[in-house]
């Protein structure tokens, strides 16, 4: 990868405490001053694209001015939802009273947290009902935290978590694509080890004997051109069998 390196500001323009957007060609960056030292991060939110220089610096923390999301100024990394991924975070030095930062030519607006992997010998299981933005940051939360163990998420939907504030406002009026919605790609949930389970309501949780009680209505999902379950090897070890095109563990098509 190639690097080029930009002064963007001079050692005098930023107070302690204060962060500017400043560009780097065409890249935007979020310049900021704390403890005597400058840094450098992708300056719009990763959640809707807000701009964090419009927000709030509180310490080492960054606060998105729209959602609240917020990230550390140090390293880039995502504190709290509704963001999902952390910002990208590029070298500083300071040279005859210049700000100079080192970027790629091909600088990307965000990163993908760093998460653990799936261990076989871990036979821990999270389950965590609803499907959801909410259901979606915890399964995430997990692997970032160090879970190792195996993550179902189950939900009555028939479709993997997706943007339900956006459908009431960008999609219905036409300004997103379908595409947009979904929170994470298939793909995502494979590679992290997150399994998904459609179509299953629940109707009570005993927590004592870790027993979850569903309803009788199960909805079978349809998504055209999916035509495998993305954890079904983890569910056929779990248990699962294919039957009539479905594993019948995740009621996914395979």
């Amino acid at each position: 990868m190639n690097y080029k390196e930009v002064a963007v500001a001079g050692t005098g323009d930023l107070k302690d405490g204060e962060m500017k957007q400043v560009s780097a060609g065409e890249t935007n960056i979020l310049l900021a001053f704390v403890k005597g030292k400058y840094h450098a991060l992708g300056a719009t939110c990763t959640h809707y694209g807000a701009p964090l220089a419009d927000g709030v610096l509180n310490g080492e923390r960054i606060v998105c001015p729209w959602h609240h999301a917020c990230f550390n100024v140090l390293t880039g990394d995502r504190e709290e939802p509704p963001a999902m991924d952390s910002l990208p975070c590029y070298d500083v030095r300071v040279e005859d009273g210049r700000v100079l930062v080192r970027i790629p030519d091909e600088a990307q607006d965000r990163r993908t947290p760093t998460m653990a992997g799936r261990d076989s010998a871990d036979q821990r299981l999270f389950v965590i009902l609803g499907g959801g933005a909410a259901g979606y940051s915890a399964a995430q939360t997990l692997r970032e935290e160090g879970f190792q163990g195996r993550i179902l998420l189950i939900t009555r939907e028939t479709r993997l978590p997706y943007d339900r504030p956006n459908l009431s406002k960008d999609y219905l009026q036409g300004h997103a694509e379908p595409e947009w919605m979904p929170l994470r790609p298939a793909e995502f949930f494979d590679e992290h080890a997150i399994d998904v389970m459609f179509g299953r309501e629940a109707t009570r949780v005993d927590a004592t004997s870790k027993t979850i009680t569903f309803s009788s209505v199960i909805r079978r999902r349809s998504f055209p051109g999916w035509k495998r379950c993305y954890s079904s090897d983890r569910h056929r070890e779990a248990g699962g069998s294919r039957r009539h095109g479905f594993c019948q563990l995740c009621l996914c098509r395979i």
